[in-house]
């Protein structure tokens, strides 16, 4: 498991704010952040899904350790194919993102999804960071399902994405299409975002995003307070 500090400065020092960000990979540990992205999504779709990503990515206040947004993340095997490719109805992944990517790998894709949160403000905080947290394990494209409030999101923190085809639940047998709840009323889309796009935001976010053990090294002047709401 990796762990960040997140950094929000202030003009006044004392007045930083700063979460913990998590990437956990024992799936044996992660019961209680799987539980609460499937309490997420009954209460905003009346959805009944178990996500089962390779990863999971989380955010909590610091003493005493509270989620405050999760998302899932599944890495692109040779073998398998990723959730959201059904939507392609057949079409290559591969020969899509080859227009854009010369020779990616499948092993460079990451899809992302689950995004869980019970607050936007640390929804928005974890969209925010996932393009360098995904460049820092070493992938070159996000894939993911991007509802139409997800797709403001992008756009307004300047997160680049390029659409790729509607995400319909025609592909979904019957039991999935109920245990999805009214998630496809929220106009999904299949988008990818290009990481070596995302320049900007790695300056923007530099020295916000500290590994827990650096932190502890430097001890910088934070007053380690919750994520404002």
């Amino acid at each position: 498991m990796r762990n960040y500090i997140y950094i929000e400065p202030s003009t006044d020092s004392s007045n930083n704010v700063a979460v913990e960000v998590n990437i956990r990979t024992k799936q044996g540990e992660n019961t209680e952040l799987l539980s609460y992205i499937s309490r997420i999504y009954s209460e905003t779709y009346n959805a009944n899904v178990s996500p089962s990503p390779d990863l999971l990515v989380y955010t909590t206040t610091r003493n005493p350790n509270e989620i405050l947004a999760c998302a899932g993340v599944t890495m692109g095997k040779d073998d398998k194919a990723l959730f959201s490719e059904r939507y392609l109805k057949g079409k290559s992944l591969h020969d899509i993102l080859m227009t854009r990517h010369e020779n990616i790998r499948r092993s460079e894709i990451v899809e992302i999804g689950a995004l869980a949160s019970d607050c936007p403000k640390y929804a928005s905080l974890i969209i925010k960071i996932l393009p360098l947290l995904s460049w820092s394990l070493g992938f070159r494209v996000i894939l993911c399902t991007a509802t139409k409030q997800l797709r403001t999101l992008l756009k307004y923190y300047k997160i680049p994405f390029e659409y790729i085809c509607e995400s319909t639940p025609d592909v979904l047998t019957d039991s999935e299409r109920e245990s999805w709840g009214s998630y496809y009323e929220n106009s999904p889309q299949l988008v990818f975002i290009s990481l070596d796009s995302c320049g900007h935001l790695f300056n923007r976010y530099c020295g916000k995003l500290i590994p827990v053990e650096i932190e502890k090294m430097n001890k910088p002047d934070i007053a380690h307070e919750e994520y404002a709401q």
